[in-house]
């Protein structure tokens, strides 16, 4: 095969990423491009495929415009997370290049469909540990494509993203260096590859209609829980104390004009409040007199708070004594105080004005809320701190409320909703609702809080329970488990969302298989068997070989 023309590469290298940008909610097409991805994963198959030492460097440089144009809202937030995204993805993005050299060494013409299941597995490997971050998998893509989506709810959000690379890494394969090359070599390279291609489709088909099947086995009970969500499109930080108290007044003035104009005078069973809504600690100024100011906020608010009817959920800043063997202020030897505390991106659940419950966010944004080196080296955090990041302690685990009405609900917070891992720990546990809160006006765009929402979409499809997502400025949204919205919010608008959220049964065949994530595992020991197979059977066709020579040589 003769090299190809740089040209052709540098144009995949910019048409992967452009096409993926497109097939994602973006400022052009708001609800994205479904329809794009595929041809988006076609230059990449093309790059990883097509061709040879360049893909090392054509690879990563794609990669990395990926992730700038379908995030480019990270550089409104904080340039260092743009810059760290983009560094974790070089990296990732240059080892599927090695793979994809080893797999076109060692399976020759099927290394397509090695290539096809290896990128799933990079997609997952992608969620996984401190550096995940899971925007940008193209699974997402297709949450408004009803049939599709719903492969998720037997094979997670991996297994739309398989079934999008396997037909673009067929035809990337199946091309030549020129049309007329392609159009001559085309039907001999199909009858090659007809028992892998004639397979895919039936394993599409049956992935399709066992995903309906599966949607359709979750049944509503007749019940339904009325909530509440207030989008008071604040800044949550910028301000300071003045801030808090700004964005306390109008959280509660949404409020209450929701709850006096309460049409059906149908009391609602939750009243939910986003992410980090109210900032002072409401455990931390209950308990400790550090801050007039801030507990005078947080005694205002719990008096209020007892006027609100049902369950009422707010994100907090909440903070817990450090050490327990020192007082909540510790004065170095300047007389300068500092606090002894632990803080934690939070939401606290309260009946009648008094805390039922708290959850700690478990999954922190990497480097903007989590640099776990910040004992040993906190010069870093100081830098860190003061370009805007905000770091946090960890909480641990999934926690499991009740309603007033005994409904039982999880919460998740933010970044949280994008992990299948989080959502899938809650459902074992015991929820028949997700509640997800969010601050999302950081980054200033649509395209962002609606990118968000998307694979929030994924949740409620892989755990069969509806999603509620309260939000500062977008996507205020639910969800019900067939991965429909039933209602939404505009973004960027002071305003409440009502809505009679309906309850379903647990599926009576309940995909353990997705609840466990299984897909991705599945794919990589396939991978591994084929390549050892491949691998002893090279072996022996070279020991035969050389024993045939030596025979022929005596």
């Amino acid at each position: 095969m003769k090299p190809l023309r740089s040209g052709l590469i540098l144009a995949a290298v910019v048409l992967y990423p452009a096409l993926t940008a497109l097939a994602f909610p973006n400022p052009v097409f708001k609800n994205g491009l479904p329809f794009a991805a595929p041809f988006a994963l076609f230059f990449l198959f093309f790059l990883l495929l097509k061709t040879e030492k360049s893909r090392f460097l054509s690879v990563p440089a794609s990669g990395v415009l990926t992730y700038l144009f379908v995030c480019y809202w990270l550089w409104t937030f904080n340039p260092l997370a743009m810059i760290f995204v983009c560094t974790v993805m070089a990296f990732a993005y240059l080892l599927l290049a090695v793979y994809a050299a080893a797999v076109r060494r060692l399976f020759g013409d099927a290394a397509w469909i090695a290539a096809a299941a290896g990128f799933t597995v990079f997609e997952a490997l992608k969620t996984v540990g401190f550096l995940a971050f899971p925007y940008g998998i193209i699974g997402y893509t297709q949450y408004s494509v009803p049939g599709v989506r719903g492969i998720a709810a037997v094979l997670g959000v991996f297994g739309v993203s398989f079934c999008l690379a396997f037909p673009a890494a067929f035809f990337a394969a199946a091309i030549g260096n020129s049309i007329k090359e392609t159009v001559r070599n085309f039907p001999i390279f199909l009858k090659k590859q007809r028992i892998a291609v004639g397979g895919f489709a039936v394993f599409f088909v049956t992935a399709i209609v066992f995903g309906a099947v599966q949607i359709a086995s979750v049944k509503p009970t007749g019940e339904s829980v009325k909530i509440l969500t207030v989008q008071h499109s604040g800044d949550t930080w910028s301000g300071g104390f003045q801030t808090y108290r700004r964005n306390y007044e109008i959280l509660k003035k949404l409020t209450d004009d929701a709850l006096t104009s309460n049409a059906d005078s149908r009391p609602y069973d939750f009243v939910i409040w986003p992410e980090t809504a109210l900032v002072p600690g409401i455990d931390w100024h209950t308990r400790y007199d550090t801050d007039p100011q801030s507990k005078e906020l947080v005694r205002q608010f719990l008096e209020w708070a007892k006027t609100v009817p049902g369950t009422f959920i707010t994100g907090n800043s909440e903070s817990v004594i450090g050490d327990p063997s020192l007082p909540p202020v510790v004065y170095d030897s300047a007389g300068i105080g500092r606090l002894n505390r632990r803080s934690y991106n939070a939401a606290v659940v309260l009946k009648n004005g008094r805390v039922e419950g708290i959850y700690r966010k478990r999954h922190l944004v990497p480097i903007v809320e989590d640099f776990p080196l910040k004992e040993s080296f906190p010069a870093a955090v100081r830098f860190l701190e003061a370009h805007g990041c905000q770091l946090w302690d960890r909480g641990e685990g999934s926690v499991l409320f009740k309603s007033a009405g005994g409904v039982p609900f999880a919460v998740n917070i933010c970044y949280e909703d994008v992990f299948s891992d989080i959502s899938r720990e809650d459902v074992r546990n015991g929820a028949r609702l997700l509640i997800n809160l969010t601050n999302d006006l950081w980054a200033e765009s649509d395209a962002a809080q609606r990118q968000h929402a998307a694979i929030a979409v994924f949740r409620s499809i892989e755990t069969g329970l509806p999603t509620i997502r309260a939000t500062n400025s977008g996507t205020t949204a639910v969800i019900l488990p067939n991965g429909r919205i039933q209602a939404s919010l505009p973004p960027f608008l002071k305003t409440t969302l009502t809505a009679d959220v309906p309850l379903f049964r647990p599926s009576k065949t309940v995909n353990a298989f997705v609840l466990r994530n299984g897909f991705a595992p599945a794919l990589a020991a396939a991978v591994i068997i084929a390549a050892v197979y491949r691998m002893k059977r090279a072996a022996v066709f070279r020991k035969s070989s050389g024993r045939g020579k030596l025979a022929k040589k005596k």
